[in-house]
């Protein structure tokens, strides 16, 4: 857990003023939440490293495999289906991979937020979002899902779309 903190968040969760705050800030599991360290970091992969850090032994993982199986999946979801592969890549070529990831990775996230927002999951459409922001706040297409994700309820914020719905209810409650 403290690894992947510190590969996510570029910083010890842990790490104090001295030795002592550091030992006591371990065993309180005290450390900045990776959402708000690393904006871009996304829900799924904080919520990897909040289990992974967990003060209670019951909530962290129960195994290495469990916590692999997670960060597969959170992988396959940014279109990183042959991590091996890619790091092997990246240690030969790190700057030509890096572009590529980058790229490859904004575009996922992207799909992924439109897909979601089409299938009504606003939450986490606007998590992938973010993501995407991250990488690159001027992309237009965000711009686009997000428009998109602010005119979901728009239809009930009209008078009439109230009102409607209004007598609607009424109706309902009314037996008719």
């Amino acid at each position: 857990g403290i690894i992947l903190y510190r590969l996510a968040c570029h910083r010890h969760p842990f790490l104090r003023s001295n030795p002592a705050a550091t030992l006591q800030a371990v065993s309180n599991a005290d450390f900045t939440d990776p959402e708000r360290v690393a904006h871009g970091i996304g829900r799924q992969l904080a919520t990897i490293i909040r289990r992974a850090l967990s003060s209670s032994p019951e909530k962290r993982y129960s195994s290495a495999l469990e916590m692999k199986n997670d960060l597969m999946a959170y992988l396959h979801e940014v279109g990183l289906h042959q991590p091996e592969q890619t790091l092997r890549e990246y240690f030969a070529h790190p700057g030509k991979v890096t572009e590529k990831l980058h790229k490859q990775i904004l575009n996922q996230l992207k799909q992924r937020a439109f897909t979601l927002a089409t299938n009504k999951k606003y939450s986490t459409a606007l998590d992938r979002c973010n993501r995407a922001l991250a990488l690159d706040p001027n992309d237009p297409d965000i711009d686009k899902i997000i428009e998109r994700l602010s005119q979901k309820d728009r239809w009930y914020q009209k008078p009439l779309g109230r009102l409607g719905l209004g007598l609607a209810a009424s109706l309902a409650l009314a037996g008719w």
